[in-house]
């Protein structure tokens, strides 16, 4: 996606950066504590298989669909690529397409860990971009 299809220049996208900065620090917010009572929820399943609340996955792909929707915006494709592939996840597994057990839970956490990598490498651009599999 270029400028122009955006309407936006560098100059605008590189102001609204601190804007999105803030913004995902609340996202980020959201899913690891979302992320904790998932993992609760797999860890006391007797069967592996967690019997997840609604409420939780909803959350997660709301975060990660509002995220998307954000770097998109700001032509940040690799944390663009990350979210929808996280939220397909969530939305696979509210829709009960995907089991939640513990090789999701490890799935999520590390993506939510690259994502968090590839968020404060936009702050600090020398940090090393984090490498994770799509």
């Amino acid at each position: 996606m270029s400028a122009e299809d955006t309407g936006f220049d560098d100059e605008m996208l590189e102001a609204m950066l601190p804007d999105f900065l803030d913004e995902s620090e609340g996202y980020l917010n959201v899913l690891n504590a979302n992320l904790l009572e998932l993992d609760e929820c797999v860890k006391n399943a007797d069967s592996g298989e967690a019997n997840v609340g609604a409420d939780i996955l909803n959350d997660m792909f709301r975060a990660a669909h509002s995220l998307k929707g954000m770097s998109a915006m700001l032509r940040l494709d690799a944390i663009n690529n990350l979210t929808h592939k996280m939220e397909n996840v969530f939305d696979a597994a509210r829709n009960r397409q995907v089991a939640v057990d513990s090789e999701v839970v490890d799935l999520v956490f590390h993506a939510i860990d690259c994502l968090s990598a590839l968020i404060d490498r936009l702050s600090d651009p020398e940090t090393t971009e984090p490498e994770y599999d799509a």
